[in-house]
């Protein structure tokens, strides 16, 4: 025999095995193999509390996973069910309940003393997590028996009649009262009374009678109404009927995962249909159905005259409205359907981009329609097709033009057995008749003409001998636009401050706030008068960048090479930094660096970040690790903050949400947070550690003269 177990993370596959018959193998067995997947973490338990106004009660609160086992998201909506495991020991729980997923849950455990609970979900493919750590709740206390748990019943055989022995009374017989455990019969009786109650100090076989609200006491039960002679019973037989009810939670006696009712009183909440996946539930905030959801003939969504269920649809009225996204119509993003400014409207798109309109009068599309089959007019007219349209062989697309050559305006389309484009008037236009393309007015090309020659009015394809090509004026100057060449130069103006000019040595265009200069003859780029780009008379390359902008070398994971190049300085001293503690540099390989007039002279004491002062041994002592901080070689990191005062370099904050580059990827760093990283002065550093070496020196001097009396004493 094979025994197979698999845990909730284990999805099962089907695999064959052979019985042993005989020596050999008879035919396949079917068993089940574990092929891992993936299903949510375990939930977290935070809280269990006693409810003080149900006793026996208590709410357990949770976080429900966001994680499956991968690492990969999950949605709420893809956990359906939770369930809590409880028992008297850690580990003995015994006992078990399933709720719909929640952050918090109510129920009575039905048990008393301490109480231990662990928590697990179950996805929508079926597969439970792990359980969640034990959590050990509260100490529930024994519910004392007490009258008040005592219920007065009545047998099932009992018999009351309405207006009997007359008009106005009720009747009883054959009554038998059942309390603590002990059976009385009542004695037959009538009453036009209104209240029948049975007074378990009064008499225990007889029922009284008034028409005033009698006072019951915890063993008085009240029996029925009698109203114009029609009894109503307010005892269990075994049905309740009351005015009112104190319970916690009610439950169906066939409440289970897949069946019953529950309905939670304290909590506001009910399932109907099981407790795994109710047809029909209501967590405190979700309302779900599973199944169809049926409105008969006069029901209405939303208040009152809104949207109403007809018999055959749906009617909005003058009130309402159907939309999603949108908040109303021509508003906001998304659909809307309904009554407005006294006209029914439709709305569809985005009220500030793309979308289409009816206002009540007009259909408006803004924006691109897209289509991929159908017909525009007749249906053999226009097709839509996915690659555009299609004229076929009826078809056209005009405007202003009433066909082909006739009007003014354009037409496209079909005609006398060919394909034709027709743009312009009588008089001037561009036309083409299936086989050539004809343009009339001052430039022509004319049936029959040699190809690649222009035929017109003094002008060839190969020189402008005279007048004027039409729309692109070429003359010596006039009103705007116009260009013209003026000696080695072309010369193009929009007006009189926009205008280029193209010279032998460099390009000149002006703009009525900016000017660019591109002159090759004494190699420089400006805008608006500020070298960008310049090689100066001695030699150099000057590169400009105005104030607050950066100038960026940028390349494609190549370097940038610095050849025969003596000296890299900056222009002024001490103005320029190297990096940033946003942007600093990986590696800096070099052969000496030299210090220039930063390095101090440490004495006896250095200024902590705190304000303590302290020799430098002990300062240098002072330095702490950080937890979390790794050097790029893997070491555990100095904690900055812990060195003396004058060689922290703390970095800036942002006084504004800023995007920065880190390693490759953008981050942003909102206002008030570090731009970048902590540093550390290493010029300061160094004058520590050489006060520290003068420190321990002075000691090393004053032992020996101690010691050894050598030397004279130290300072």
């Amino acid at each position: 025999m094979l025994t197979l177990r698999v845990g909730s993370a284990v999805r099962l596959d089907r695999v064959y095995f052979g019985r042993w018959a005989g020596g050999g193998i008879s035919e396949p067995a079917f068993a089940i193999a574990p092929v891992k997947e993936v299903v949510p973490n375990p939930p977290v338990i935070n809280s269990v509390e006693l409810l003080a106004n149900a006793p026996g009660t208590i709410k357990v609160k949770l976080t429900l996973p966001s994680t499956n086992t991968d690492g990969s998201p999950l949605a709420l909506g893809e956990l359906v069910r939770l369930r809590i495991k409880y028992g008297p020991a850690s580990d003995d729980l015994r006992y078990e309940n399933d709720f719909p997923p929640g952050e918090e849950v109510s129920f009575a455990p039905g048990m008393s003393g301490q109480i231990y609970l662990a928590a697990q979900v179950q996805d929508t493919n079926g597969g439970w997590s792990d359980l969640s750590s034990v959590y050990a709740g509260p100490s529930i206390p024994a519910i004392e028996e007490a009258l008040a748990f005592w219920a007065h019943r009545l047998n099932v055989d009992a018999v009351f009649s309405n207006n009997s022995p007359q008009a106005g009374y009720v009747s009883w017989s054959n009554v038998k009262i059942t309390f603590r455990d002990e059976t009385w019969g009542i004695q037959d009786g009538n009453t036009n009374k209104r209240y029948i109650w049975w007074d378990y100090s009064l008499s225990k076989t007889t029922f009284q009678t008034s028409d005033s609200p009698p006072t019951l006491d915890l063993e008085d039960v009240l029996v029925a109404v009698n109203i114009n002679g029609t009894c109503y019973l307010y005892m269990y037989r075994p049905m309740i009927s009351a005015d009112f009810l104190r319970a916690g939670v009610l439950q169906s006696a066939n409440w289970g995962t897949g069946q019953g009712s529950e309905f939670n009183l304290n909590d506001g909440t009910f399932r109907l249909g099981g407790s795994s996946s109710p047809k029909l539930s209501w967590d405190g905030s979700t309302l779900q159905v599973l199944g169809i959801i049926k409105a008969g003939q006069g029901s209405w969504l939303g208040q009152e005259n809104a949207v109403q269920i007809t018999q055959n649809g749906i009617d909005v009225g003058s009130s309402g409205y159907i939309k999603g996204g949108a908040t109303g119509y021509n508003q906001g993003s998304g659909f809307w359907l309904g009554y407005d400014g006294g006209a029914y409207k439709l709305f569809i798109g985005n009220s500030a981009g793309q979308k289409l309109t009816w206002n009540g009068s007009a259909l408006t599309v803004y924006g691109t329609i897209q289509a991929v089959g159908g017909y525009l007019g007749g249906s053999s007219a226009i097709s839509i097709q996915s690659g555009g349209l299609d004229v076929g062989t009826t078809g056209w697309i005009r405007g202003g033009k009433t066909g082909y050559g006739s009007g003014t305006g354009f037409w496209i389309g079909y005609s006398g057995g060919t394909y034709k484009l027709d743009i312009g008037s009588d008089s001037k236009y561009m036309r083409w008749d299936g086989s050539t393309l004809t343009v009339k007015g001052t430039v022509y090309v004319d049936a029959g003409s040699v190809p690649g020659n222009l035929v017109g009015s003094g002008i060839s394809a190969w020189n402008i001998t005279s007048g004027t090509l039409m729309g692109i004026p070429v003359q010596s100057s006039s009103s705007y636009p116009y260009a013209y060449l003026y000696g080695a130069s072309v010369v193009a103006y929009q007006s009189s401050a926009y205008y280029a000019a193209l010279l032998p040595s460099y390009l000149y265009i002006t703009h009525a706030q900016s000017t660019i200069e591109l002159n090759a003859q004494y190699k420089w780029l400006t805008c608006n008068y500020t070298d960008i780009f310049k090689i100066t008379s001695s030699g150099y390359l000057q590169l400009t960048a105005s104030g607050g902008y950066d100038l960026i070398l940028k390349t494609s994971n190549a370097h940038v090479v610095l050849e025969n190049v003596t000296q890299l300085r900056p222009y002024l001293a001490g103005a320029t930094d190297l990096g940033s503690s946003s942007y600093f540099f990986q590696n800096v390989y070099a052969k000496n660096f030299v210090d220039v007039g930063c390095l101090a002279f440490v004495s006896k004491e250095v200024e902590m970040q705190d304000g303590r002062k302290l020799p430098p041994t002990k300062a240098l002592k002072e330095l702490r690790v950080s937890p979390n901080e790794k050097t790029p070689y893997g070491l555990p990191r100095l904690d900055y903050t812990s060195f003396p005062k004058a060689c922290f370099v703390p970095a800036p904050r942002a006084t504004e949400d800023t995007e920065v580059l880190v390693r490759g990827e953008r981050k942003l760093v909102k206002k008030g947070e570090k731009l970048g990283e902590d540093g550390i002065d290493l010029s300061a550093l160094l004058s520590v550690v050489i006060g520290a070496v003068r420190e321990l020196e002075d000691r090393v001097t004053n032992l020996e003269r101690e010691v050894f009396h050598v030397g004279p004493a130290s300072n």
